[in-house]
């Protein structure tokens, strides 16, 4: 019994540890919104909804961006949303050339938002490798706008969660 518990335990931190690196940051008109000011708990919550949006799209575009100079672009706009995973998250994206979704180690998302709260592309680093997705959920947009608190220039993203992204019980 003792042994099971110490098992438990180790497992416990392992999985407590995965998250301990992770950070997410939340920046509307150039001002970080939600950084270290929330709980563990807070940024775990924003991870989950930034991984969910990455998973919900159904294309990847690398090929028909520059990722490499949209990456870099990224921390300079007015408003973005940055998760970086430490260590790399397994997110499920989308792989071009096998038309599947397939676990990838992620290190970092990025997703420059429009002022209606929307972007054309979600962007991703694989290790040394930027990736980009689209075509993603409207409801998973919806669910990380309203629970990142970012303010848009519409109130769609409120209306899709309180009406068409309710989930069937």
């Amino acid at each position: 019994m003792k042994l099971f518990i110490g098992c438990v335990f180790i497992a416990a931190m392992l999985v407590l540890g995965a998250a301990e690196g992770d950070e997410v940051h939340v920046v509307q008109q150039g001002v970080d919104i939600d950084s270290r000011q929330e709980t563990p708990a807070r940024q775990e919550e924003l991870a989950a909804k930034v991984i969910a949006l990455a998973e919900s799209a159904s294309v990847e575009s690398t090929g028909y961006v520059e990722c490499e100079k949209r990456w870099k672009k990224t921390l300079s706009q007015p408003r973005f949303v940055h998760a970086l995973f430490d260590p790399a998250r397994d997110v499920k994206l989308m792989v071009a050339y096998h038309r599947t979704h397939q676990l990838t180690p992620v290190n970092e998302i990025r997703i420059v938002l429009s002022e209606r709260g929307w972007t054309d592309h979600i962007l991703v680093r694989v290790g040394s490798q930027i990736r980009a997705v689209t075509k993603y959920s409207p409801c998973r947009m919806a669910e990380l706008i309203v629970g990142a608190k970012l303010r848009t220039s519409t109130q769609e993203h409120a209306e899709l969660l309180s009406g068409y992204c309710v989930d069937p019980k």
